[in-house]
């Protein structure tokens, strides 16, 4: 809670969610209150491992800025890369800023299943937000799939009040799904009581 993570250098991460860490199987219980400034060819969250999955159970009032990663023409460098996911669940106040070819959550969709769940309660300044400016930037880009690979990957919302996207410039993409997708889930709902 209420840290500061500046990830600098070169292939460094803020965090790194493991199997072998956490609470139980991998499972950070929260990470809130925090900034991570991320540059250059680095993470600011990365979830899972090749041992097994990993997920973080709360993530609110955070704050992801990864305006010096340009992952587009470099590929390399996001705010979160899901490895190997049980499930990531961003919440209140989460809010990943890029500033022109960016891509702010990256899902890995090769060898593991992969799950994020995106939400907060209601308001626009509660739900989940990917913001970015300028061109050329991606939401949440689906990677490395192939047709002899059977992995799920999903992007659900919370069942509350859903997630934002804005986004201001041009050839900017929400959510890329590259290659190939054997099981594909992409949500964004509202309960039926809203």
């Amino acid at each position: 809670k209420n840290m500061t993570f500046n990830v600098n250098g070169s292939h460094n991460n803020g965090i790194y969610a493991t199997n072998a860490g956490g609470t139980s199987g991998g499972l950070i219980d929260e990470i809130s209150g925090s900034t991570f400034s991320v540059t250059n060819n680095n993470i600011g969250l990365l979830v899972g491992d090749s041992s097994g999955q990993a997920g973080v159970d709360k993530i609110e009032n955070t704050t992801f800025n990864i305006g010096s990663t340009d992952a587009v023409n470099d590929h390399n460098g996001t705010a979160i890369y899901l490895y190997n996911s049980s499930d990531t669940k961003l919440g209140d106040g989460v809010k990943i800023n890029g500033d022109g070819n960016d891509i702010l959550i990256t899902l890995r969709n090769r060898d593991h299943n992969n799950k994020i769940t995106l939400g907060g309660t209601s308001g626009i300044n509660s739900r989940t937000l990917l913001n970015a400016t300028r061109d050329n930037n991606i939401g949440i880009n689906i990677q490395n799939g192939s047709t002899d690979q059977t992995t799920t990957a999903e992007i659900v919302t919370d069942g509350t009040k859903g997630w934002n996207l804005h986004f201001k410039g041009k050839n900017n993409t929400g959510i890329k799904n590259n290659l190939f997708a054997d099981t594909l889930t992409i949500e964004n709902k509202l309960p039926a009581n809203s």
